[in-house]
C-alpha cells in the first residue's frame, strides 16, 4: 500500500472537517487530527510520549505527515473531543479506496464472491469519576441491591474486513455507542448496528461489493435481519446457547431445514483424518 498516498488522502479529509472552535484558533483543526493519527501510526504508547519525542521527529513529522506545529495536551483533547464522530466517517474511504486500487479487496473475497466483514463492540473509556453528557452509565450493586458505585464509559461498534487466509484485518467503519443527544437512556450495540450498516453500504456500494456480515448473538432478531436484507448484505449470525429460533423449529417440523458442513483445509494439506476444523450450519429462510 502506498503509505504517502494514504497519509495525504487522510490529510485532505481532516482539513475538510467542520471547525467548531473560535475563529482566532492558531493551529488548524486538521493539524490536531493529523497529530492524533501520527501518534497512533507511530505506535506511541501515550500522548505524553508523542510530545516528548516531538523535537527528535519534528523534521520527519513535517515531511511525512505535514505537521508544522504541535498543540498542547489540553488543546488537542479539547479540540478533538468536540468533533462529532460522523464528521470523520469519510476518512475510512481513503484506505478502502487504496485497498481497491491495489487489488486487495479482490484477494480478500470469501466463498468466491463476498467481502467478509466482522462486527463487534469494544469499550475504549471507563471512569468512576469523570463523565460527559454522552457517557453510558452502569450502576454496580452489592448483594443487598444497594448501588455501591456508578461507572461512566464509552463504547464503539466496529466493522473490519477479514479473510481466513490473511492475518491482517482492515477497518471499514465504526459507530460510537454513546448516549444520543437529548436522550436519558443508554445507547446499545444493537442500535449502533442499525446506524452502522447504512454507513458501511455507503463506503462499499452494492454495485461494486457483495458483503457478508458476521455478527454475534446480540443480533438474531427480525427487524435487524430485514435491515440487512434491505441493504443487500448476506449474514452469518451466532445464536447463544439455549436460544431457539421459531423459524428453525417450523422448518424442522416441515422437513425443510437444510444443513451444510465444510472441512477447513490448511494450505494444500489436511491434517490426519482429513479434517482440521469442522463447521456445521443450518440454512433457514426468515
Amino acid at each position: 500500500m502506498a503509505t504517502d498516498q494514504l497519509i495525504q488522502g487522510l490529510r485532505q479529509k481532516f482539513e475538510a472537517v467542520k471547525e467548531h472552535r473560535y475563529k482566532n484558533a492558531q493551529i488548524p483543526l486538521g493539524d490536531f487530527l493529523q497529530s492524533a493519527f501520527a501518534m497512533f501510526h507511530l505506535k506511541d504508547p501515550s500522548l505524553h510520549h508523542y510530545r516528548i519525542n516531538y523535537r527528535e521527529r519534528e523534521a520527519n513529522l513535517e515531511r511525512v505527515y505535514q505537521i508544522k506545529s504541535l498543540p498542547s495536551d489540553s488543546a488537542m483533547r479539547e479540540g478533538i473531543d468536540y468533533i462529532a464522530p460522523g464528521d470523520i466517517q469519510a476518512c475510512f474511504k481513503v484506505p478502502l479506496q487504496t485497498l481497491g486500487e491495489e487489488g486487495i479487496m479482490d484477494e480478500c473475497r470469501v466463498l468466491g464472491r463476498y467481502n467478509c466483514l466482522l462486527f463487534d463492540g469494544t469499550q475504549h473509556y471507563c471512569s468512576c469519576a469523570t463523565a460527559c453528557e454522552h457517557c453510558l452509565t452502569r450502576e454496580h450493586r452489592n448483594k443487598k441491591g444497594e448501588v455501591t458505585k456508578t461507572t461512566y464509559h464509552h463504547q464503539a461498534l466496529a466493522a473490519v474486513m477479514a479473510h481466513h487466509g490473511h492475518k491482517e484485518v482492515f477497518p471499514v467503519c465504526c459507530e460510537a455507542i454513546v448516549r444520543q443527544d437529548g436522550s436519558t437512556k443508554n445507547d446499545c450495540e444493537l442500535n449502533a448496528g442499525k446506524r452502522l450498516i447504512p454507513l458501511v453500504r455507503g463506503l462499499l456500494p452494492e454495485r461494486q461489493y457483495e458483503l457478508l456480515g458476521v455478527f454475534d448473538g446480540l443480533y438474531p432478531n427480525g427487524p435487524f435481519i430485514r435491515m440487512l436484507q434491505k441493504h443487500e448484505m448476506r449474514f452469518v449470525i451466532g445464536i447463544q446457547e439455549g436460544y431457539v429460533l421459531i423459524q428453525v423449529e417450523r422448518l424442522r417440523a416441515a422437513q425443510a431445514l437444510q444443513e451444510h458442513s465444510w472441512p477447513r483445509r490448511m494450505g494444500k494439506s489436511v491434517l490426519p483424518g482429513g479434517i482440521t476444523n469442522w463447521c456445521s450450519t443450518a440454512k433457514t429462510r426468515i
